[in-house]
Formats: structure tokens, C-alpha cells, sequence
């Protein structure tokens, strides 16, 4: 009997322990149904540049961007992370303009790139394509969620 009641008692405290409720008020005025604070938790959720794993992944690719030993890829590859820091700059002061302007130029260095990349070796070219598509990638991420922030 005292073993049944060791294993009860350490299952019921293993339930009681492992579940847990988030947010729970026990008042009939919860501040979570209030239509005022809901309203506001809407409204208050922008897009933030800081917060964001894509812009934060563009600045490392822009860090750790290798050296290609081919002039007009390296010349192009120092374009790009220009038209990349311009691009997260401009995003995070909301400048659309500014950030137009930079997606073109950025466009126009990405279809450069994939000019000269049948210029490299087998492994540089692989490596220059991973680090392409991983901008492409993530500038596209953060242009889904600026946009859907904007039709909010």
C-alpha cells in the first residue's frame, strides 16, 4: 500500500509539475480579454529588423563572404555586400525607396555573379551558388514579412 501511494504521489506531482498554464488569471476582468489590450498587441506587432533571423543571417553572409582569387567576382562580391548593408539599413529606417533601389542594384550584381561563377572552379562555384541562394532566400523572407506588416 505505501508503494501505491510513493507512485500516485509521484505521478500526480510529475502532472502537476509538467503542466503549465500560460497566462492564467483566475479574476473575471482578465487583461487578456479586454478589447482595448487586444487591439493594441495587433497594432504594436511591426516588423523589427533587429528581431529578425534573416536580416541577421544576410549581415554574416556579408561577414564571412570568401575570397573568390578572381578580380571581377570579388569586385562584384564587394558590390553586393554594399547594396546588402544599404539594403538592411534602409529596411530597418522603413525607407522604401531606399530599399527598392537597393533590391534592383542587388539584382543587378546576383545575375553579374551568375555571369562569372563559370568562371571558377568546381568548389569556389558551389560555394558562391550556396552563398547566392541563402541571400536570395532571406531576402525574400524578410520581404514577405515587411509586406504582410504593411497590409496590417
Amino acid at each position: 500500500m505505501k508503494k501505491y501511494f510513493k507512485h500516485s504521489a509521484f505521478i500526480i506531482l510529475i502532472t502537476f509539475t509538467s503542466c503549465a498554464a500560460e497566462g492564467y488569471n483566475l479574476s473575471p476582468m482578465s487583461n487578456g480579454l479586454s478589447p482595448s489590450n487586444s487591439n493594441t498587441k495587433v497594432e504594436n506587432a511591426e516588423f523589427s529588423l533587429d528581431k529578425n533571423i534573416n536580416a541577421s543571417e544576410i549581415s554574416q553572409l556579408i561577414s564571412t563572404f570568401p575570397d573568390f582569387r578572381n578580380d571581377a567576382v570579388d569586385s562584384e562580391i564587394s558590390k553586393l555586400k554594399v547594396h546588402l548593408t544599404n539594403y538592411l539599413q534602409a529596411t530597418k529606417a522603413y525607407n522604401t525607396r531606399g530599399k527598392e533601389r537597393s533590391i534592383e542594384d542587388i539584382e543587378v550584381c546576383y545575375k553579374k555573379l551568375q555571369k562569372l561563377r563559370k568562371f571558377l572552379d568546381a568548389d569556389h562555384n558551389e560555394i558562391l551558388n550556396r552563398y547566392l541562394v541563402r541571400i536570395k532566400t532571406n531576402i525574400s523572407e524578410i520581404e514577405t514579412i515587411s509586406n504582410s506588416d504593411i497590409k496590417k
